[in-house]
C-alpha cells in the first residue's frame, strides 16, 4: 500500500465537506511479457473510513511504447506519460525477474517438471 504526501480531498456531502483519500492499493498487477508491458488495477481509499467508497484506477505502463496511461474514471483523470528508454529498461528488468522467479520456483517445488532457462 502507498500512503500519499497529500490525500486527495474528495467532496462528501451536498453541505461542502470533503474527505481526504490517503491510500493507494494495488488489487491486481498482469505482465504481458511478450508484449513487455504492465497492467495494474488500484483502488485510493480512507484509511480512517474504510466505509467510504473506493475510487478505482488503473494503470498500464508500455516499455515498447515508452508510455504510462493513468486513468480514474470516477476522478475525469485520462493522463499519460512518457517515459526514457532506460525507465522502460528497468521496467523489463522487473517483468523478467519476476518470470524468471516464478518459472524457477515451479520447477523447484515440482509443480512443472523441467529445466527453468532465462528469456522467451
Amino acid at each position: 500500500m502507498i500512503t500519499l504526501t497529500t490525500p486527495y480531498q474528495v467532496l462528501a456531502t451536498m453541505a461542502g465537506t470533503t474527505v481526504a483519500y490517503n491510500k493507494i492499493r494495488i488489487t491486481s498487477v498482469q505482465f504481458d511479457l511478450v508484449g513487455q508491458g504492465i497492467t495494474a488495477n488500484f483502488q485510493i481509499v480512507v484509511s480512517a473510513d474504510p466505509t467510504k467508497p473506493l475510487i478505482i484506477g488503473t494503470l498500464v505502463i508500455s516499455t515498447t511504447g515508452l508510455s504510462i496511461q493513468l486513468q480514474v474514471p470516477q476522478l475525469s483523470i485520462n493522463q499519460s506519460f512518457v517515459i526514457t528508454p532506460a525507465e522502460a529498461a528497468a521496467v523489463q528488468n522487473i517483468m523478467n525477474n519476476f518470470q524468471n522467479s516464478l518459472e524457477n520456483a515451479l520447477v523447484n517445488h515440482g509443480v512443472i517438471v523441467g529445466t527453468q532457462s532465462a528469456g522467451q
